[in-house]
């Protein structure tokens, strides 16, 4: 999916200078008054940055009311650290990554930018956590090395397609040449999937029972937080 956004990114970039062209190409026709147009027959390219990581959308205004727009955002993080479990010094490492593309529809019911967001995103997203232990465990005249006793691992993922509802400030296509645009919602991507995962000795611990209490204890967080902000330039 990787791909198939970074392409997509790449096509949006390619429509923009098409418009752009097209733009110049008809500059000796008479054209619509430029407010008609920026209001109602606008197109306009944006690039953001929030909680879904960074990204790129296209925007079209149908009308005064309404707008549509189409993005990719992409996201990846890493992180490793070493904490103590019971008195047992481990390593924690923690890989997330997602790719998501969000169909939103504007409505904006006043005559300011103040305006609500709801629609529809398609989401690649996987959480993994993986804890092994850094120091040899001593059981009687037993001892194990870290490498006798393995590793857990748990990989969190969400719904692929995930409804949306949020508010929004800043219209998505400006009504001059370039504008700012925030925006303040939350996908619904139900309760997660969680797999569990384990090596030598732990792996008995990857069990239905363990598996089950995992994902009850995330069934609460089935709201993802969408925070972005974007700027936008009018190509049309």
């Amino acid at each position: 999916m990787i791909k198939k956004c970074r392409l997509y990114s790449i096509a949006l970039l390619f429509l923009t200078i098409q418009v752009h062209s097209q733009q110049i190409t008809d500059s000796t026709a008479k054209s619509a008054p430029q407010d008609d147009i920026t209001m109602s027959d606008a197109w306009s390219i944006g690039i953001g940055a929030g909680t879904l990581g960074a990204g790129i959308k296209i925007n079209k205004s149908f009308g005064t009311k309404f707008s549509l727009s189409l993005g990719c955002y992409l996201f990846s993080y890493k992180y490793s650290a070493q904490t103590s479990i019971q008195k047992e010094q481990v390593s924690m490492n923690t890989d997330i990554s997602s790719n998501t593309i969000p169909l939103l529809l504007a409505y904006y019911p006043f005559k300011n930018s103040i305006n609500i967001k709801a629609g529809i995103a398609f989401s690649s997203h996987n959480t993994a956590v993986e804890i092994a232990p850094l120091q040899n465990y001593v059981y009687g005249n037993l001892t194990f090395t870290p490498d006798n006793i393995g590793a857990i691992r748990f990989d969190i993922n969400r719904a692929i397609i995930q409804p949306y509802l949020g508010l929004g400030i800043g219209r998505d296509n400006p009504k001059k040449r370039l504008n700012m645009a925030f925006d303040l919602g939350f996908f619904y991507h139900g309760t997660p999937q969680i797999k569990l995962m384990a090596t030598e000795a732990l792996s008995p611990t990857a069990n239905e029972n363990n598996q089950s209490v995992l994902t009850n204890a995330f069934s609460q967080f089935v709201l993802y937080p969408f925070l972005n902000i974007s700027f936008n330039i009018k190509i049309l």
